[in-house]
């Protein structure tokens, strides 16, 4: 099955379910196939490891059937009251009457050739984010994400309080 055949199996797969998480899980599948490629490609850059794979994969898997939620290749600071200078990676943000009000999950990418310490402090940072928009914006919860290279991590509720 060529590529397009399977992306649209995929997306008619994904119209016939019921279950808003599986289908989210469906639609994750159709949208890595495109950047998907068998080739010796080399080293994958953050940014084009971003664009390519984790933000198509992240807006599906979390963004996808919501008006109110955005995914985002951010690195910028984020605007929730705190005083962190550092910029997390990716980030997906809930709006409410058009303005951004809190966000669900943070992301930190390395695109597989930094150092383990490199690693550790951007687990580290992700805690941190975690629990300042936990207690900024009262959330009993929140979802965050570690890319190194060609595998992702996810956790949630690193930080209990």
């Amino acid at each position: 099955m060529d590529n397009l055949a399977a992306r649209h199996a995929l997306l008619g797969l994904a119209m016939t379910w019921k279950n808003e998480a599986e289908r989210n899980v469906i639609l994750t599948v159709e949208a890595l196939l495109p950047p998907i490629k068998d080739l010796d490609i080399g080293l994958v850059g953050e940014s084009e490891l971003i664009a390519s794979f984790i933000h198509p994969m992240i807006q599906a898997l979390l963004s996808y059937e919501n008006d109110d939620k955005v995914a985002r290749c951010s690195n910028t600071i984020p605007d929730n009251g705190t005083d962190i200078t550092k910029r997390p990676d990716y980030e997906v943000i809930m709006f409410e009457q058009y303005k951004e009000s809190y966000r669900t999950c943070y992301g930190e990418v390395k695109n597989g050739c930094s150092s383990e310490i490199n690693s550790i402090l951007d687990f580290y940072r992700l805690c941190i984010f975690c629990k300042l928009e936990m207690v900024v914006s009262n959330l009993t919860g929140i979802l965050c994400f570690q890319a190194i290279g060609p595998s992702i991590t996810f956790y949630r509720n690193i930080v209990n309080f």
